[in-house]
């Protein structure tokens, strides 16, 4: 299970996520259980809310007792940096990824919060270094607001209910479930059963090295300067209810996957191939588009063009 526990300051995150873990634990002597803590970002939002899971699989035959807590994770970089007037690196392009790559992780979301005087009373019982009673009621409402764009599957709730552990974990086992047929596919990212699929061809030179990190890699992780970056920008301005209501997911059809079967894995949606090569190499009906790094080196202002190509298959005359 990949349980992700976001929402406000003094909402109860810290004591749901020990019962959570204490819960799991018990339940035999081989379920264990990793908290991961994520603060204000350090470094580059995909090394902060990618590259820590990309060696977690929903239960998969060598770690399937093996869960993932997160406390807070990428929902807070959309919350906090406005609160505290401060930059952010997380663009939307970024954002899209990151929830596409947990969709394929099977993550879980819970937004635990209270009604703002109660935040506030419990921050003033506690004390916060960083966070000021008068900015409580702004976060809360940030919380509120990505919920509702959010593309994990969630749940709202309060600490005072005393079946939510148990419902949390039972929720998260029914997505962990859903998203381990897609454990043998090291370059997807996207929902179980996507409406459209976009393949790639190969992952650069950069992503198929002797770090066993870059080995894992997704497809078309959006790092600035590379393909994956312009990818995901075009995606980033698609609408939210297209990816919500049909999904997109996004691999390689000539990488280390086989991409007939991660086609027949996905419940044979739509196909959108990136280029010559992908579409040589994947055996099914497609609709061909050029490779965004074509598009990006030779009709970079051209994004918007190639959104409506990737989505709807438009015809764009590129010359």
């Amino acid at each position: 299970m990949l349980i992700i526990v976001e929402g406000p300051d003094c909402a109860g995150k810290s004591s749901l996520i020990e019962e959570l873990r204490r819960r799991i634990e018990r339940r035999s002597a081989n379920d264990v259980v990793h908290v991961l803590k994520c603060g204000p970002p350090v470094g580059h939002p995909l090394d902060e809310y990618v590259v820590p899971l990309l060696g977690y699989r929903p239960n998969d035959q060598i770690n399937a007792n093996h869960h993932v807590i997160c406390d807070r994770f990428h929902w807070g970089e959309a919350v906090y940096p406005t609160v505290f007037k401060r930059d952010t690196l997380l663009d939307g392009g970024q954002w899209r990824y990151i929830e596409s790559f947990l969709l394929s992780r099977g993550a879980f979301v819970v937004h635990l919060t209270a009604s703002p005087e109660v935040l506030e009373r419990r921050l003033r019982h506690r004390g916060d270094n960083l966070v000021d009673v008068s900015q409580l009621r702004v976060i809360r409402g940030g919380f509120y607001a990505i919920m509702h764009n959010t593309l994990l599957p969630h749940m709202v709730a309060e600490i005072i209910d005393d079946n939510l552990p148990d419902n949390v974990i039972q929720h998260a086992e029914i997505y962990a479930r859903a998203a381990a047929p897609l454990n043998r596919y090291t370059t997807y990212v996207g929902p179980s059963l996507p409406h459209r699929l976009l393949l790639g061809d190969v992952r650069g030179p950069a992503f198929q090295g002797g770090d066993p990190i870059n080995q894992i890699r997704p497809a078309f992780i959006p790092y600035n300067a590379m393909s994956g970056g312009y990818l995901w920008r075009a995606l980033a301005d698609a609408p939210f209810e297209y990816f919500r209501d049909y999904g997109i997911g996004v691999a390689n059809a000539c990488d280390v996957d086989n991409a007939d079967e991660l086609y027949a894995t996905l419940g044979r949606p739509q196909v959108t191939t990136l280029g010559v090569n992908s579409y040589r190499c994947f055996k099914g009906m497609a609709t061909q588009v050029p490779h965004p790094q074509w598009v990006r080196r030779f009709h970079h202002k051209r994004i918007d063009d190639y959104r409506e190509q990737l989505l709807y298959g438009r015809p764009v005359a590129w010359n």
